[in-house]
């Protein structure tokens, strides 16, 4: 595909005139004239629009934006004949779906003119989901060679009669599926509701396939349109993207996609740009000897958290090389985890306690290929050649059909042309075999069963660690373990249903896993090999509208969800069984006084809000009630014990007393001997004991007034004092020997005989303090046999 040259005229028309002639004098829109009989030509003046050549072919795409909570009023100005002629629509669709109207041209001879025609030649209709579709019956004629490939789609009564008549069919079978609303306006929660499938037809004979098959289906025109699309002139990057096109190899006429070689340009830069941060590494090979990269991330080594203690989570996107948005958003991703160390507490805090191992371009060879953003050549197997397939079109194997777990069931074909080949045998190709001895040796063994296919259903231990996300595109779905079998209960079911449902309150997308939401068999893949053969925690999305989604619906509709949900999702490396059962940090509120004596923190934590999904059960597992939340300051729960584990302060509940699922807590925190930068970290813990995930803050404490620049306030450090709770004091806590020892600036002062011993010399900060101040831990409070700890109600070292 390539744009059409500038100085060639064509007909551009508002959406609303598709099925009218009323601009087109003496046009009819299903054949071309040349420009001698068309008459003036309609040039676009204010309409975004998309022009491609493909099989000899113009075509225009002109988007338009929705609105979901209002009709918008849209306009288009058209020149004709010198004189500019304003129309408007008015419409409404859907959330997230792009009024698209796609329009292709037949070209003429010399360039002197072109007509408009619908690029099937069928009259078209409005879907429920705000996509163009053409309704078409069985029998009905496939359109022109030339016009081919198209989208079409079709509705099954459940996932599993759509995998039974689908499976024989060599078709083009993209995404899952969505599933349907029931009679009661809800979504079917179980594998045997109506669910809806798109298909690309690449020729005649695949047309003739599936109407012998199915009693019929509709073409999407919208979704046709994105295989030919051309955004090379009217694509706006947002301003923290517009580096892209400067700085990265992006894919022709898809600007806000990087190649292959621009994704590991990135990667490049972001080691040379990050050392202590980032490195890259080979893990293996692809079918063209490719090497297949691999960007690890983790903060520094540190006594807190060695890097050997922390979490693996293990990042794929890529792996079918014609899905765009994956790759992008998992690069976008770790731009921001490394730019971020040091500046966002929860991205710090998050690589300091994990290590990603992110490989974003899972299928190099075929990514290639798909780089050159081609219609007719956009692969979704690998570049095996030897795979038993003799078409180019067609040959090579489904990467995530070809895992060594459960492989070769339904869900997956044994025909090498096939589209959802599993290859030969098990981790036969070698981009599987890679990521598979990544997966294995980073994810500890012990988590895992003796003989796991024989109990693929038998929970895994909920301390099992880590995690492995897969991002791939379309369906707007978030997915768990098992995808080759549909089964009520599969084990860890609670914790796949809590973690997918907390994701998908961050991007709305659709909770689905084996027994839940079920969307069709898909045997040998990513997650079923991660869950069932490794027994870690395994998440994949599904993002956004299409595989080549357009760069502006990427943009405003997939990006930014997602990238949020990934953000969180990233948290869940710990424990993830259980971390996803406990409850979150909601709202979090850090204020420091004006001389910076007290830090006052305040949150909301919910074990309930996170699973709340519209249409959706509420999880039994949700409701647990608030047992306590603790803060960390400059300390993690996830840090190392040794010498002593970090010692929290314990947060106060607003109301006085914990007794529901979400809360309302703060505590003030002494900080008149602390200045700088600081990290306060939450985390709570619900009735049953389960621990949720972390959230940190960064706070600026101020030199407290009256101290001499470069000299830092001196009282007791980190003793924190309630906010209103009954029974505790509203005061600092501090001792009178601590304010003696305040009024002493040199060391000789400070450890003067007449002072008992009361006081000792900070040389590292190079102040006098109490003896017992700042002894954070009970080992080290007790060294001193003037000092005693008390834990409760507070932890506090102070004076006999």
């Amino acid at each position: 595909a390539r744009p059409l040259r500038s100085g060639v005229p064509v007909w551009l028309l508002p959406p609303t005139h598709i099925m009218s002639d009323q601009h087109l004098p003496a046009v009819d829109s299903s054949y071309s004239q040349t420009a001698s009989t068309m008459g003036p030509l309609l040039v676009a003046d204010d309409v975004e629009e998309d022009v491609f050549v493909e099989n000899g072919e113009l075509s225009t795409t002109m988007a338009h934006d929705d609105d979901v909570e209002s009709s918008p009023q849209e306009d288009a100005t058209c020149t004709r004949g010198g004189t500019k002629e304003r129309t408007r629509q008015t419409h409404r669709t859907p959330p997230r779906t792009s009024a698209c109207l796609t329009l292709a041209c037949m070209a003429v001879a010399g360039g002197a003119g072109v007509m408009l025609r619908s690029r099937t030649g069928i009259n078209s209709t409005r879907a429920a989901d705000g996509a163009t579709a053409t309704s078409v019956r069985a029998g009905g004629s496939p359109p022109a060679q030339g016009s081919f490939p198209v989208v079409v789609r079709t509705t099954f009564p459940s996932a599993s009669e759509a995998d039974s008549v689908l499976q024989p069919l060599n078709l083009d079978v993209m995404g899952r599926g969505r599933r349907l609303s029931t009679h009661d306006g809800g979504r079917s929660r179980s594998g045997d509701g109506p669910i809806e499938k798109d298909i690309m037809l690449h020729s005649p004979h695949d047309w003739s396939a599936l109407d012998e098959a199915v009693s019929n289906f509709a073409i999407d025109e919208d979704h046709t349109a994105l295989l030919f699309l051309d955004e090379s002139a009217t694509y706006s990057p947002p301003p923290s993207r517009r580096h892209l096109n400067s700085d990265y190899e992006t894919m022709p006429y898809r600007p806000c996609y990087r190649t292959v070689q621009g994704t590991y340009d990135t990667m490049d830069d972001i080691v040379s740009t990050y050392p202590n941060l980032a490195t890259v590494e080979s893990i293996g090979s692809s079918y063209l000897g490719e090497p297949i990269r691999m960007l690890k991330l983790t903060g520094p080594q540190s006594v807190q958290s060695p890097v050997a203690d922390r979490e693996p989570l293990v990042m794929t996107s890529g792996l079918h090389a014609r899905e765009y948005a994956p790759v992008e958003i998992a690069t976008r991703l770790v731009e921001h985890l490394t730019s971020q160390y040091g500046v966002d507490a929860d991205v710090t805090a998050m690589l300091d306690h994990t290590v990603l191992y992110v490989i974003l371009q899972s299928n190099p060879d075929s990514r290639r290929v798909a780089d050159k953003n081609m219609a007719s050549s956009q692969p979704r197997k690998n570049q095996n050649s030897g795979a038993g397939c003799s078409d180019e079109t067609l040959w090579g194997t489904d990467l995530n059909r070809n895992f060594d777990f459960m492989h070769g069931r339904p869900g997956a074909s044994d025909s090498p042309c096939h589209i959802t080949y599993h290859g030969k045998t098990a981790a036969s190709e070698e981009e599987t075999k890679a990521i598979q001895n990544l997966s294995e040796s980073v994810f500890p063994a012990w988590q895992r069963k003796a003989s796991p296919e024989d109990d693929p259903f038998g929970a895994f231990s909920d301390m099992s660690r880590g995690l492995y996300v897969d991002i791939h595109a379309y369906g707007n779905d978030i997915i768990f373990p098992y995808g080759y079998e549909d089964v009520t209960q599969v084990g860890n079911i609670d914790a796949f249903k809590s973690m997918s449902h907390k994701i998908c309150s961050i991007n709305e997308y659709e909770p689905s896993g084996s027994g839940y939401n079920f969307l069709g068999r898909t045997s040998g893949d990513t997650l079923d090999y991660h869950y069932g053969a490794l027994g870690v925690a395994s998440i994949l999305y599904e993002v956004g509208f299409s595989w080549p989604e357009s760069c502006e619906r990427f943009e405003a509709l997939v990006f930014q969800p997602n990238f949020d949900a990934l953000l969180y999702t990233t948290k869940l490396a710990m424990t993830p069984y259980r971390t996803s059962l406990g409850p979150d940090v909601m709202t979090m509120n850090v204020d420091v006084s004006a001389d910076g004596s007290l830090v006052t923190v305040t949150a909301e934590v919910s074990d309930l809000s996170m699973t709340q999904l519209p249409g959706k059960t509420s999880l039994a597992t949700a409701e647990q009630t608030i047992q306590s939340v603790k803060v960390y300051f400059d300390s993690h729960p996830y840090d190392a014990p040794p010498p002593q584990p970090a010692q929290p302060l314990m947060m106060n509940p607003a109301d006085g007393s914990f007794d529901f699922h979400t809360e309302a807590v703060s505590l003030g925190i002494d900080t008149s001997s602390e200045d700088g930068k600081h990290m306060i970290c939450l985390q709570a813990t619900d009735s049953d004991g389960y621990e949720g995930t972390v959230s940190c803050q960064y706070v600026n404490i101020p030199v407290a007034a009256g101290t001499a620049a470069g000299e830092e306030s001196t009282s007791t450090a980190n003793v924190p004092s309630s906010i209103g709770a009954p029974g505790l004091s509203t005061e600092p806590l501090s001792s009178t020997s601590s304010k003696i020892c305040q009024g002493f600036k040199d060391e000789g002062s400070c450890l003067r005989l007449e002072n008992n011993g009361d006081c000792r010399w900070k040389r590292a900060k190079s102040k006098c303090v109490d003896v017992c101040q700042g002894r954070k831990s009970e080992q080290k409070c007790l060294q001193e046999s003037k000092c005693q700890w008390k834990a409760m109600p507070l932890p506090l070292c102070s004076k006999k």
